[in-house]
Order: C-alpha cells, then sequence, then structure tokens
C-alpha cells in the first residue's frame, strides 16, 4: 500500500522514477495481522512465521505497521480482493474488514468471494470452487485493463 518517492540524483534513471502501486489484485491476503494472533490454530503460526517471532503484549504496534489495513489512504491504489470463504489459514473477515477501510477513503475496491475457496492458486479443489475460476481470472484481466490501461495513458 505504500509507495516510495523517487532518488532525483540517482545516477539510475529507474531510481529516480517513484515507486507508486497503480492497482492491486490480492488474493487472501492476511491485512490485519493483529486480528490474526491469539486466536490460536493455523493464522496465528502462520503470522508468527511471517513476523519470525511469536506476539508479545508489547508487539501490537509492531503488528500493526507490518499490516497494510494500518496503510490505508486516499493514495491507496485500486484493489481487487480474491478470497475464499473456506480459507483456514487467513480468514475471510480479513478481506471484508479491507474492503470496508478502503471504502471508507474512497479508493476504488471490490471483494470477489470465492464460494468453498480454500488454499492454492485455483483456490482447493472443490467443484463449487473450481466452477468459478473463469469467472475471477476474467475479473482480475478486467481490474488490470481498467487500472493499470488508465494509469498508462494519464502520463
Amino acid at each position: 500500500m505504500l509507495g516510495a518517492a523517487g532518488v532525483a540524483d540517482d545516477p539510475d534513471p529507474v531510481n529516480r522514477e517513484p515507486a507508486r502501486l497503480q492497482c492491486v489484485v490480492l488474493r487472501a491476503a492476511p491485512t490485519d495481522l493483529r486480528q490474526m494472533i491469539g486466536s490460536g490454530g493455523i493464522s496465528t503460526a502462520a503470522v508468527v512465521s511471517f513476523m519470525e517471532r511469536a506476539p508479545t503484549p508489547d508487539d501490537e504496534p509492531v503488528y500493526r505497521a507490518a499490516s497494510p489495513i494500518a496503510h490505508v489512504s486516499r493514495s491507496s491504489p485500486p484493489v481487487l480482493l480474491l478470497h475464499g470463504d473456506a480459507y483456514d489459514t487467513v480468514p475471510y473477515q480479513q478481506s471484508v474488514a479491507f474492503e470496508a477501510a478502503l471504502r471508507g477513503v474512497d479508493v476504488p475496491v471490490k471483494l470477489v468471494r470465492v464460494s468453498g475457496g480454500q488454499r492454492g492458486a485455483d483456490f482447493g479443489t472443490t467443484e463449487k470452487a473450481q466452477r468459478q475460476l473463469p469467472e475471477i481470472l476474467a475479473e482480475m484481466v478486467s481490474w488490470l485493463n481498467q487500472y493499470l490501461n488508465a494509469a498508462t495513458t494519464t502520463k
């Protein structure tokens, strides 16, 4: 969600350009790490692995700073969220809360709920999730076309 300004006097022209996201597609992304700890189970283990340490009571600011939801602002890029509602590592509620935060600051956002979707690039092996895959891919292509093409034509 964060970008970086270019370095005006850098000898490399690439480094002089700002690094700003034009749009984002997130698949079952952990967006608020604070909400994933303390509940036990797979979510806690995944967060501890990501953060490389078990949470302590003093870690709330660290977990907040590592959470994309803490960096939502009007300058956030448009976000397409794809999330299986049966995915046990990252609860579906993570995408619901992120969608609400982005809408709250008028950032274009869309949440695509994959019914029965689980882990994996194809949202698992359930027949219900597999049937939705062509629509999900089409939604992603449409999103990228809309926002990447718009960014390219406004330069």
